[in-house]
């Protein structure tokens, strides 16, 4: 089982406002990532970032 030799990490990444971030999705079928438009912290809303 893959619990017995890795664990899960997740690392919270603190909003701020007014700086912008850039979103990623992943594309179905092991095709890649994209990237989305740079946004603001406040467009991004109550988005849990990582």
């Amino acid at each position: 089982m893959l619990g017995e030799c890795l664990s899960r990490v997740e690392k919270p990444v603190e909003i701020k406002p007014n700086e912008l971030y850039t979103q990623i999705g992943i594309r179905s079928h092991g095709k890649g990532i994209f990237y989305k438009e740079p946004v603001t912290g406040s467009v991004l809303g109550n988005k849990a970032v990582f």
